[in-house]
């Protein structure tokens, strides 16, 4: 049971990581992203 405990508790472990992660990378796509598409877009109103 013990075994079966540790296991449990590194695939949560492995999950929050890999939630922490994804978060990272949409936090950071949203981060770059938006200003280039704001950038683009006004480039695009002044022609």
């Amino acid at each position: 049971m013990i075994e079966k405990k540790k296991i449990l508790d590194a695939v949560v472990i492995v999950d929050v990581v890999v939630i922490l992660v994804v978060a990272v990378n949409i936090n950071f796509f949203i981060i770059t992203i938006i200003p280039l598409a704001v950038l683009k877009s006004q480039s695009f109103m002044k022609k």
